[in-house]
């Protein structure tokens, strides 16, 4: 209303102000007498009203440092900023950029971006993977560390102690058409990006390249997937092995008389167990991921497969990791398969022979026929049997069919999928949330998301259902298992009950449920 009132007295004052300068001059040569004007009476003040008092909006003020948070922030694939007047103890930043106006109490560190410092920096400053750009205000308390380039430092800033620098020259200029996948999709993690095209030409090339393996060669294909799903942790190991043991066994060739001859072989046989081996993993992924135990034509599962790990590859950190895994595995399966072949061609031992001898029938001449050395006959069990079913008081879970490794598998890495997008929220907290859920859902439903798209429900070994206690201790034991490189979850595959050292502790089992049983 005062801002009315004042636009008002202004407005009248112009008006004023253009009605007296508008008025004829007397020309003092003119001889006619002129009349002067009326005066012009004063414009009367507008009657008060009553104010209205508006709440005037607050904005935030900054009255010297302002501390953020206690705990350091760790940021992920986005860039932090810290403005002028804001302090925070200490900063993380990985994948992503940094700039810092601000104050900084402890250490910078920056790993796969580049850091723009014109605040204050009160311990060590370290920056890997990007360009480093120190204004004139930039103060840094202890050492600092910086490996990439481009760097600019001014000369006005303050470094107490000595600057390392490992200068790479301007690597993301030198990148050229692949400088978007790296910065967006390598420094991520992850394989595949929506924002470049390029990668999933390169990964479709592959795919058709697979299909080409598969109609040329089917049965070596066959014989991968095979082997995966009959012998998956020796697939694992016999990668992991294959992985490391290469190198050595080819430096051991080279030195006998034969290295001469093999030496230009041996790159071929490992860049082609790599290709039967992915083919067959696709081959493997697809099977599983449609109708497990049913027959689908090979080149509809192996599209299936691309297509899983094509979203695997999206995903951040967990698309290398996917991409890793699944080369690791798939070599290790075409190394089991070859073994197989060269196992396959060796003659096989007799079989242990015993005379059988032919009952006489009602032809008198039969009893004359002597003994028939053959095998043992096996008891002949008839078609049309029932499978055999449960006894008076046992649980019908108990002669359902127990859940493998690769199931099991793919249901805790969608678990982890799923928990993984807390870890920018609750940071180290992380362990403590995977546990909450674990156990809840163990004690609600006996199953978790992952379980329930897998079709997987853990049970008692008793086919009783799993208490809070008992969901608890699997938990913990869990952590066991994962300590110890993990061979707690990959004796599932070697145990002839199908279950890890976790299950064993808690009295527990998975079980595969029939299709169509609801499981929430």
């Amino acid at each position: 209303m005062k801002l009315f009132r004042l636009f008002v007295s202004l407005f009248a004052a112009g008006w004023v102000a253009a009605v007296a300068h508008a008025q004829p001059v007397p020309d003092e040569t003119a001889s006619e007498t002129v009349v002067p004007a009326a005066p012009i009476a004063p414009v009367a003040p507008l009657p008060d009203e009553p104010e209205v008092t508006v709440p005037a909006k607050k904005h935030r003020e900054f009255r010297g440092p302002r501390r953020l948070n206690e705990r350091p922030p760790v940021v992920f694939f986005k860039k932090f900023v810290l403005h002028a007047g804001e302090t925070v103890s200490e900063v993380v930043v990985i994948g992503g950029d940094a700039q810092i106006d601000g104050t900084i109490d402890q250490s910078l560190t920056v790993v796969g971006g580049s850091a723009q410092i014109n605040g204050s920096v009160g311990r060590e400053a370290v920056v890997v993977g990007g360009g480093v750009t120190v204004g004139p205000k930039a103060h840094i308390g202890r050492h600092s560390v910086f490996i990439g380039g481009p760097f600019a430092i001014d000369p006005g800033a303050s470094i107490n102690h000595d600057t390392t620098q490992l200068e790479l020259g301007d690597w993301e200029g030198t990148l050229g058409w692949a400088r978007p996948w790296v910065l967006h999709g390598l420094l991520w993690g992850r394989l595949l990006t929506l924002e470049n095209p390029w990668p999933w030409f390169v990964g479709g090339a592959f795919l058709i390249f697979y299909a080409l393996l598969l109609a040329l060669f089917p049965k070596a294909v066959a014989s991968v997937v095979e082997a995966l799903e009959t012998r998956p942790v020796a697939s694992l190991v016999a990668g992991l092995l294959g992985m490391v043991l290469w190198a050595p066994l080819l430096v051991l060739v080279a030195i006998t008389v034969i290295g001469v001859v093999v030496i230009p072989c041996f790159p071929v046989a490992i860049v082609l167990l790599l290709l039967f081996g992915k083919a067959g993993f696709l081959c493997f992924v697809g099977r599983n991921v449609t109708t497990p135990g049913k027959p689908r034509p090979w080149f509809f599962t192996l599209a299936i497969g691309g297509l899983v790990l094509a979203v695997a590859y999206m995903i951040p950190l967990l698309g290398l990791l996917a991409f890793f895994v699944a080369t690791l595995i798939g070599f290790g399966g075409a190394i089991l398969a070859v073994c197989g072949t060269f196992k396959s061609n060796t003659p096989a031992p007799q079989p242990n022979l015993v005379p059988v001898s032919v009952k006489s029938g009602s032809n008198p001449a039969s009893s004359q026929v002597p003994p028939i050395i053959g095998t043992a006959p096996e008891p002949a069990t008839p078609a049309d049997a029932p499978s055999p079913a449960p006894a008076a008081g046992q649980p019908e879970v108990l002669f359902m069919r127990r859940a493998g490794f690769w199931n099991r598998f793919a249901a805790a890495l969608l678990d982890l999928i799923l928990i993984s997008f807390l870890i920018p929220l609750i940071g180290p907290f992380f362990v403590l949330a995977a546990i909450i859920y674990f156990v809840g859902m163990w004690t609600w439903r006996g199953t978790t998301i992952g379980s329930i798209v897998m079709g997987l429900k853990i049970v008692r070994t008793n086919g009783t259902p799993i208490n809070f206690g008992v969901a608890l201790v699997r938990s913990l034991s869990s952590l066991f298992s994962a300590v110890v490189l993990f061979l707690g979850f990959l004796w599932v595959g070697w145990d002839r009950e199908k279950q890890g050292w976790h299950d064993k502790i808690a009295g527990t089992t998975v079980v595969r449920m029939p299709r169509g049983v609801a499981l929430v």
